[in-house]
């Protein structure tokens, strides 16, 4: 077994919560928490995803948890960065654990196998001047529940099998270390790169949503900005630069 070097070395485990990013956050409001601290849960009763998208799931059958980093060492134009290391991470666990599955990132950061979601996450950043001070990072990974939707899938689903949920918090927190620690040694290039290399869609074409008109249009994805805007390329050649919620994927 992975043991991380301080990532969930201090955990708190509880057995029912609204939101484990609420939680640590109103914890580090109240005292100090060492970098890496985490918090996991049987149950999240308000799981949130991104921009308040509900995210729920049956108790004691999924990775549920938030954890604290300190990326003092990235200017707040570059906290895109944390969020491609942080899904890489999350990316790689997955694929630890399918090793004959393609395992993707589909933008910004959800995790993706067999065309379904198996993990979102939400990152929380508060800064100090222009640089970042601290980052609540909440994980959902869908583990062992049979999942009902069909734009969802967890592990169980595609391997049959049930996993100890203790067993592979450790691993998780290793692969998450791993990426956070080498954007910390200042291989931003490196994290974009194994980014790109597995994001969902990258230069092909892919059926779209306007969230606004709701018409249904066809894009090429040609990448990603800095700031994490996701860069489509229309048939007629016209660019555009897409925030969160302005498109989905159809």
């Amino acid at each position: 077994m992975q043991t991380p070097l301080f990532t969930g070395t201090h955990r708190i485990h509880l057995q029912e919560v609204g939101s484990t990013n609420t939680y640590l956050k109103e914890l580090i409001a109240s005292k100090d928490l060492s970098e890496g601290s985490a918090i996991t849960a049987s149950h999240q009763s308000e799981g949130r995803g991104q921009l308040g998208a509900e995210w729920n799931a049956e108790p004691d059958s999924n990775i549920t948890t938030s954890i604290l980093y300190h990326p003092k060492f990235l200017l707040a134009e570059e906290q895109f960065l944390l969020s491609r290391a942080v899904a890489l991470g999350v990316r790689e666990f997955i694929q630890k654990l399918l090793p004959d599955e393609l395992v993707q990132i589909k933008w910004p950061n959800d995790i993706r196998v067999l065309g379904k979601k198996i993990s979102g996450i939400l990152i929380e950043n508060s800064l100090a001047g222009n640089f970042l001070s601290t980052s609540v990072i909440g994980i959902g990974i869908n583990i062992n529940e049979a999942m009902r939707l069909e734009t969802a899938i967890s592990l169980h689903d595609i391997t049959g099998r049930y996993y100890n949920l203790e067993e592979l918090y450790p691993v998780l927190f290793s692969c998450l270390e791993a990426q956070y620690l080498q954007l910390k040694s200042n291989k931003k290039e490196a994290v974009k790169k194994d980014y790109l290399k597995h994001f969902y869609g990258l230069h092909q074409e892919v059926n779209f949503t306007d969230t606004l008109t709701q018409e249904s249009f066809i894009a090429l994805i040609a990448g990603v900005t800095e700031e994490g805007k996701l860069i489509l390329q229309y048939p007629e050649g016209v660019v555009r630069f897409i925030d969160l919620k302005e498109v989905r994927f159809v």
